[in-house]
């Protein structure tokens, strides 16, 4: 597979006369048309002998430069960043050696056979496990109730302790804080519904027909304080970019 990457036109790479720099798996080639425009000039690395490769990023572009072990060098001009940095990786990822040489298959080991148990051995130790499990039960059940008893002791012959069992009732307060929230959504209920009724006798007018909207938005749709301070700011910051095209 071969790579090509051709200097870049907005960094001033020439359009006739361009740097370019092609890369496959035995060498790296650089390529550039002479002043005849006839014949092109040639220099090839075999990667094998790529020493070092160097990147130098500019403003008016991007300058790569790959040394050789002997005296070859190429040096190209006005890359863009991008493409000096992918000709490093792909010549730094070809000269490296196979990442998944093969491996030696080993050697199957045999897991050892499980010896057989005798069925009366078997059985022997079944019965001693459920003997021990009867035991751990019995000792569970008599520490437990043991425990209840105590704890039922402990309950009635401790002092009575008032403030710890009469507390004060909540549900009055719950019940009075409910019905104040239901007012306050009936009065605004009440509010909106007179609100539509004035507006349906403007609508009905000729006369003042026209602020059936505004009164519409500003004291329906508008009912808060920040839904208003928001709708002001908006209309504000509308008007403003207008005025800025025509000043």
């Amino acid at each position: 597979m071969s790579y090509k990457f051709s200097s870049a036109i907005t960094r001033g790479g020439s359009i006739i006369r361009p740097d370019v720099i092609e890369i496959d798996s035995q060498s790296v080639t650089y390529k550039k048309r002479n002043s005849y425009l006839i014949n092109s000039d040639t220099i090839s690395i075999p990667l094998k002998q790529v020493s070092s490769i160097k990147i130098d990023t500019s403003i008016i572009g991007t300058t790569i430069t790959i040394e050789g072990t002997g005296r070859s060098k190429i040096t190209a001009v006005k890359f863009s960043k991008s493409d000096a940095s992918k000709i490093k990786r792909i010549i730094e990822r070809l000269q490296a050696p196979d990442p998944s040489p093969l491996k030696h298959a080993e050697p199957r080991v045999k897991s050892p056979k499980k010896e057989k148990v005798k069925p009366n051995d078997y059985l022997q130790d079944k019965i001693e496990e459920l003997e021990g499990r009867i035991e751990l039960l019995t000792y569970n059940t008599t520490n437990e109730v043991h425990l209840s008893q105590q704890e039922t002791e402990n309950f009635f012959n401790e002092p009575y302790n008032a403030p710890l069992y009469e507390k004060e009732p909540t549900v009055a307060v719950e019940k009075s804080q409910l019905e104040k929230k239901i007012d306050s959504i009936e009065g605004r209920m009440t509010l909106r519904e007179l609100r539509l009724k004035d507006l349906e006798a403007i609508k009905s007018n000729p006369h003042t027909k026209w602020l059936y909207w505004p009164k519409l938005i500003w004291g329906i749709y508008l009912d808060t304080l920040w839904k208003k301070l928001l709708f002001v700011f908006i209309v504000w910051t509308i008007v403003a970019q207008i005025l800025i095209l025509f000043i």
